[in-house]
């Protein structure tokens, strides 16, 4: 019988263990990416110059007639910018804002109006705004004496220009009342406006007056010119070459006051970040140097290189170059020779 040949040892399989096999399925394999997920993302990002900021609308699990009428008109006054939740929700946004942070993420909004009503804070209306999802500031207010919209003769067109008016000292004097403004602003700012017409140049007029310290009320007016509102100036204007240069307003609703109740603003670590602007042009590509494009023969780009000294570079040793080197340290030879006979 023959022998057989003993080897190496064959090394073992490396097996893994049943509990890090069984891991190993269970995890989720690395998806790519799809386009339409891709532009989501990039349209979420930060730009240099901001989207329009969404309003989003809900209300708690407890709420009264005055409330959900509140949360109508302001959605009315931020329409197309405006999401607007049918379900209630449980949520107390000054005990934990969690909840809003993830509706507001979901719903892709920046800004929040959410009501309710208890015995202790009877139709509470707290307006917000967020920065990267987080809650920046927030006020608590109790709505009083409102009257609606359809309360009123005349109304107002959708996606018109409004103006913003600020009345009183104390939103100079208040640096509470200040960052109130600054949120209330948010609220009835839409979007840039680059033109207005000649006739007429802003058709809607929305008010806020800090009365008292605690107290701030909102008047909402229709401007008419001799009489006449915007939907009649175009009208008009072609009836007639000139228009009479009184100019009225007419109040169209909503009316409604405000009680400052409770505050939660940002502190100067996160207000920092949100006030944070790139640099001018920074989102626009960086022109490249000496760099020139051409139909013909496409990308070209020019180097700047110092001059160089061929008789030392690092040249490949050739024998014709070897038999220059000779005759020209023949000729130095015969030049040193002759020098010293002279001599």
């Amino acid at each position: 019988t023959g022998v057989r040949a003993m080897g190496p040892p064959r090394p073992k399989p490396n097996k893994l263990s049943p509990r890090v096999a069984q891991h190993a399925k269970r995890a989720p394999k690395s998806k790519k990416i799809k386009p339409r997920v891709k532009r989501a993302l990039e349209a979420r990002a930060p730009k240099l110059l901001e989207n329009p900021k969404t309003l989003l609308v809900f209300h708690g699990t407890k709420t009264n007639l005055t409330i959900k009428a509140v949360l109508s008109e302001l959605a009315i006054l931020r329409k197309p910018l405006v999401c607007k939740l049918g379900k209630p929700n449980a949520v107390r946004p000054f005990e934990d804002s969690t909840s809003v942070e993830f509706l507001a993420k979901k719903n892709d909004a920046s800004l929040f109006a959410f009501g309710s009503h208890s015995k202790k804070r009877p139709a509470c209306l707290t307006l917000g705004r967020l920065h990267d999802y987080q809650i920046l500031d927030m006020a608590e207010f109790l709505v009083q004496g409102l009257k609606a919209t359809s309360d009123f003769r005349t109304g107002f067109r959708v996606n018109s220009v409004a103006s913003v008016i600020f009345a009183g000292d104390l939103w100079e004097h208040k640096p509470e009342l200040g960052v109130v403004r600054s949120l209330l602003h948010d609220l009835s700012h839409m979007e840039d406006v680059g033109e207005v017409p000649a006739d007429i140049p802003t058709e809607r007029v929305l008010v806020f007056t800090a009365v008292e310290e605690d107290l701030i009320t909102a008047r909402h007016y229709a401007v008419a010119v001799g009489g006449v509102t915007a939907d009649e100036v175009a009208a008009k204007s072609k009836r007639s070459a000139a228009l009479p240069h009184d100019v009225d307003l007419v109040e169209i609703g909503p009316r409604f006051d405000l009680k400052l109740t409770r505050t939660r603003f940002a502190d100067e670590d996160l207000r920092k970040a949100a006030m944070k602007q790139p640099k001018a042009g920074s989102s626009e590509p960086v022109k490249a140097k000496n760099v020139t494009h051409t139909a013909l023969l496409g990308k070209q780009g020019r180097l700047r290189m110092e001059r160089q000294d061929l008789n030392q570079a690092a040249l490949k040793k050739v024998k014709a170059l070897r038999k220059e080197r000779r005759d020209s340290g023949a000729e130095r030879g015969s030049k040193a020779g002759k020098k010293r006979a002279r001599a």
